[in-house]
């Protein structure tokens, strides 16, 4: 099963041309497929960007069929965006454990216990410089990751279209000899 993601095509038809690319034009019946596969689409303006769609697939088109190469840049940005969504989720979580140890470590109850055990306190200390830390490294990780999402999106949208295989006519013999 193939799975790409909504990005906010203002209808279906930019959504299938998106997804099919040129092969949409011989096979107009993979719009009806990816209708009856995602029933959520017949309200497109309700699916919010980045929601998961599953691509039928017997009307996922071979390579001939996408000589421009779009079709593969297309999946290839489809994973930047599952990509983004799954790191951003995990930041996010990590970040709120990080939040929650810190203000764990500051709260009225466990400072009146660390004021009675000086190893305790000290410890205290450390958990909470640890996190503090921590958080600034998920900071660090969050802009890296949109740094590098933002270039590999740039990389993708700037590349040239694949030139087609280059074949020996047939009957032709090559230069050292070989038919």
């Amino acid at each position: 099963m193939t799975i790409t993601t909504y990005r906010g095509e203002k209808n279906i038809d930019l959504l299938a041309k998106r997804i099919f690319g040129d092969g949409l034009k011989d096979h107009p019946e993979w719009k009806d497929q990816l209708l009856r596969e995602n029933p959520q689409l017949a309200d497109i303006k309700s699916v919010t960007t980045g929601t998961p769609i599953v691509v039928p697939v017997d009307a996922v088109p071979i390579a001939d069929e996408d000589p421009s190469g779009q079709l593969a840049n297309n999946r290839l940005l489809d994973a930047l965006d599952v990509l983004e969504v799954k790191e951003t989720a995990k930041l996010a979580a990590r970040e709120a454990a990080l939040n929650q140890t810190a203000t764990l470590a500051a709260s009225p109850e466990l400072t009146a216990a660390a004021g009675k055990d000086p190893a305790l306190a000290g410890r205290i200390a450390e958990i909470a410089a640890d996190a503090k830390l921590s958080l600034t490294q998920v900071a660090k990780d969050r802009k890296a990751l949109q740094e590098t999402l933002a270039s590999a999106r740039a990389a993708a949208a700037a590349a040239p279209p694949p030139s087609p295989p280059r074949r020996r006519p047939v009957g032709k013999v090559a230069a050292n000899g070989t038919p």
